[in-house]
């Protein structure tokens, strides 16, 4: 389903550039492992992630609510903190800022990211860590893991601020490597995005539960040679509300339901602009006290403001679960999906509009597991259908790219290592394909005229040293690489991060 509630605690950070990923533009460039005992990725807004630096906030990332003790040292060593606060400065370089095939350009980034976030009851874990991706019908990127909730009640918001400075990008001229048209740059590249994040969780007692999320954001796209022309900013709103009823000892229901609005600013980004309906309905079965088998069955209905490319998804999967605390948790489902348009012709006569009829197996798993008491394993994979925003992909000035729909692939691995107490080292890697299916270009022929595919590479080990409880640095090295069947579309990158955390 579109909707988990995920308990994570931030564990150290892990400077990556991009989460190790979703595919170039239309998604949250290249997302992150996430898990209950993996590193915890402050997003900018996987979502905002959108392919731009992450900063993240380190373990016992807290703060001490107001109190009539004196602000001593010790201050930091009491419980019932309800206000934390987070600080962070990053300064990174990347060879290949636009992501172009050739003539790179490289850039330096001075990044600054802090926030707030609160608990009630008061918690040094953060309550609630949603992903979000543009192209993922319903919103989000990777469905988290769902644990079991023991509280009774609980709250929990969060507020981020992230800008981001880059250093001699603006008021250059553009020359474009494929059509050697030179433009002067009308945007500047400087971003600033807010994200909000927030999660209620009631328990009845009574074999009742429910939970809510929602996150609201203003963020920007990844950047790509459009950000010559545009910064293609937008605001998106992801709700989400699910209820639990365990109807015996060995078997309980849930249903899901989620709400994912985009609005973009530019009016030449308007076709993007969507609503999402996503409902979900499940039956567990309780085989022991740590694992169950399910069924589930999802319809998405994606709403576009311009109803070109309305369509709606019917989801079935089947699929087991366990979880055994403090060792290994996990889920894996698999089943079939058909994606159809709301008004789809017999036959495909236009290439602007969106003429689906797709039937296709679908699958999801999520797997974090200790090795050790020092060692954790995560990995993600699924196989699904994205939705394909098509502004991403004109980056010539007289084309126009179209695609119906994504058949998306993901595999994403990352291994987190305590060398020593105040030592965390980190690799994360990931591969992701993407078929863009009944793909065409304007005015480009040959091989062009089949469908767009996409593969993409990811590689990034970081190293985290906490120098006292609440200051870490940490240093990563990140490599993208992008091998399109559209040859121009190919790029490769190198970013190499430092940053200093502190954190209350």
């Amino acid at each position: 389903m579109l909707f988990s509630v995920h308990i994570a605690i931030a564990e150290m950070p892990a400077a990556t550039s991009e989460h190790p990923g979703v595919a170039k533009g239309d998604k949250a460039e290249n997302i992150l492992i996430t898990s209950k005992s993996s590193t915890e990725a402050q997003t900018p807004a996987i979502g905002q992630n959108d392919g731009k630096p992450v900063q993240v906030i380190p373990k016992a990332a807290a703060a001490t609510a107001a109190t009539d003790v004196p602000i001593t040292g010790d201050i930091f060593e009491k419980k019932n903190r309800y206000l934390h606060a987070f600080l962070s400065a990053n300064q990174s370089y990347t060879t290949n800022l636009y992501k172009t095939d050739r003539d790179h350009e490289g850039a330096w980034t001075t990044i600054i990211n802090s926030g707030v976030w609160t608990a009630f009851p008061s918690n040094m874990k953060r309550s609630v860590n949603i992903i979000t991706a543009n192209a993922s019908p319903g919103g989000l990127a990777i469905e988290p893991f769902m644990p079991s909730f023991s509280q009774r009640f609980q709250a929990y918001f969060s507020y981020n601020a992230n800008l981001e400075m880059y250093h001699g990008q603006n008021d250059k001229t553009y020359h474009d490597p494929d059509f050697g048209t030179g433009i002067t740059k009308n945007t500047k590249d400087d971003r600033l995005t807010h994200r909000f994040d927030g999660m209620l969780h009631y328990n009845s007692g009574n074999r009742l539960s429910v939970s809510a999320i929602d996150q609201y954001k203003i963020s920007y796209d990844a950047f790509s040679e459009r950000a010559y022309l545009t910064d293609d900013k937008y605001k998106s709103n992801l709700f989400g509300i699910a209820g639990t009823l365990d109807l015996t000892k060995k078997l309980w229901l849930r249903l899901d339901y989620s709400n994912f609005y985009l609005n973009y600013k530019e009016n030449f980004d308007k076709n993007e602009d969507r609503m999402d309906n996503t409902y979900a309905a499940y039956i567990f079965f309780r085989m022991t006290s740590k694992t169950s088998v399910f069924v589930e069955y999802d319809f998405a209905d994606i709403g576009y403001d311009s109803s070109i490319g309305d369509n709606h998804e019917h989801r079935y999967f089947t699929g087991f679960r366990w979880e055994m605390t403090g060792k290994s948790s996990g889920q894996i489902k698999g089943g079939f999906a058909r994606k159809k348009s709301d008004n789809s012709p017999t036959t495909d006569t236009d290439a602007a509009s969106s003429d689906i009829s797709a039937n296709n197996w679908i699958a999801a798993i999520q797997i974090d597991h200790n090795l050790t008491s020092k060692t954790n394993l995560s990995f993600n994979a699924y196989r699904r259908y994205d939705e394909v925003l098509e502004h991403r992909y004109d980056y010539g000035i007289s084309e126009k790219f179209y695609a119906d729909y994504t058949l998306s692939h993901f595999a994403g691995l990352h291994f987190g290592w305590h060398v020593l107490p105040n030592i965390h080292l980190n690799i994360d890697t990931s591969i992701n394909y993407n078929d863009f299916k009944e793909s065409r270009l304007e005015n480009r022929q040959g091989e062009n005229l089949k469908d767009r595919e996409d593969w993409k590479y990811t590689v990034s080990p970081s190293v985290t040293i906490a120098l006292w409880e609440h200051f870490t640095i940490n240093g990563a090295y990140s490599y993208t690489n992008l091998d399109s069947n559209y040859n121009e579309n190919d790029y490769f990158d190198h970013t190499f991060f430092v940053s200093a955390n502190l954190f209350m």
